[in-house]
């Protein structure tokens, strides 16, 4: 009868923590929508901001000129910003990151020849 008890208890302890994850959930949920509709607020507000100056400077301080200036533009502007066609240095990012994950992995590759991939996943 103990026994029955005791499993009844941790049943109602697994419900009780079940519910309180969801409502923590519902909670996030509501506050990550929260923060995108003050976003959308900020970009709304952003696109009355003056036009970003022009990057030359930066192409002098480098000493290269950027064949694709919209690339550059691209790099530098926030995602806050509100520039017309969504331009945001994010996607440059994952692709830089995606790039440099691989340099390292042929790196690493060729120079542990005998290295279990295991810990080359650690090395990386």
């Amino acid at each position: 009868m103990e026994a029955q008890v005791h499993k009844v208890q941790e049943e109602e302890e697994v419900l009780f923590i079940q519910t309180q994850a969801l409502k923590i959930d519902k909670e996030e949920l509501s506050l990550k929508q929260q923060e995108k509709e003050d976003t959308t607020n900020n970009n709304n507000n952003n696109k009355d901001s003056p036009p970003p100056p022009p990057l030359y400077e930066v192409e002098a301080i480098l000493g290269y000129e950027f064949k694709n200036k919209h690339l550059l533009e691209e790099a530098f502007t926030h995602s806050t910003y509100g520039a017309e066609d969504d331009l945001s240095y994010e996607q440059l990012e994952y692709l830089g990151d995606a790039v440099l994950g691989l340099l390292v992995a042929k790196e690493q590759f060729f120079s542990y020849p005998n290295l279990k991939p295991n810990f080359l996943t650690l090395l990386r």
